[in-house]
């Protein structure tokens, strides 16, 4: 069965998992981990999320944890970092497409609303 799902869902850099068989639905990934605001915002929404999102705090640039994330698969993210915290915003991120900027007080909410839409 897994060599059937990669098959079908996959692009050049590697999986994309469907959603009802992902190991996680989701991905937190972090921008210049060692600014408090971001590690803050990040354990927030980790926490709030109920620790079902894999959580890359890993003091990494941002594009080993970008390349990382396209490896595993994970179909969503959400990415956390000084320059979206300035503009009151966490980006979203769809593997393989859509990107929008969520509202940074309400980002798990209108995130919520964005997986209803995609299911």
């Amino acid at each position: 069965m897994l060599p059937i799902i990669i098959e079908q869902h996959h692009d050049k850099k590697g999986i994309i998992w469907p959603r009802s068989v992902a190991p996680f639905e989701t991905t937190i990934i972090t921008i210049q981990q060692d600014d408090p605001r971001v590690s803050e915002i990040a354990d927030k929404i980790y926490e709030q999320m109920n620790e079902s999102a894999l959580y890359d705090d890993r003091n990494e640039s941002p594009g080993v944890k970008f390349t990382d994330a396209d490896l595993i698969g994970i179909p969503d993210r959400l990415i956390i970092g000084p320059k979206g915290i300035d503009k009151n915003v966490v980006e979203y991120e769809r593997r393989g497409g859509t990107r929008k900027e969520l509202p940074l007080d309400n980002a798990l909410e209108a995130y919520e609303q964005i997986r209803r839409e995609k299911l």
